[in-house]
């Protein structure tokens, strides 16, 4: 590729890529352990979980639509577990 602009390289990386996929991205969530603390870096719909004494709490919240909605009292958790729009996100790596 050599003294190419950016812009030139991206340009051929989409060229492999499906249209429909242009405004794609992904979820992220990432642990880090340093002696007794966590990091978390969490983006999109992936969760992360803490198991202590036998029960699981999530430590990360979506970023959708529907979480969203459920946030701002739109939506109740049995609503949104079958809201067609529940994948759609509106922060994920990529974008």
């Amino acid at each position: 590729m050599g003294d190419r602009p950016a812009g030139g390289a991206m340009a051929d990386f989409l060229g492999g890529v499906p249209r429909h996929c242009h405004s794609c991205g992904t979820t992220l969530t990432a642990a880090l352990v340093l002696g007794r603390r966590l990091f978390l870096a969490h983006v999109g719909d992936s969760r992360a979980y803490l198991l202590h004494d036998g029960l699981l709490e999530q430590l990360t919240t979506d970023h959708s639509y529907v979480q969203r909605l459920q946030e701002t009292g739109q939506l109740s958790p049995l609503e949104a577990a079958a809201h067609p729009q529940r994948n759609v996100l509106y922060r994920a790596v990529g974008q």
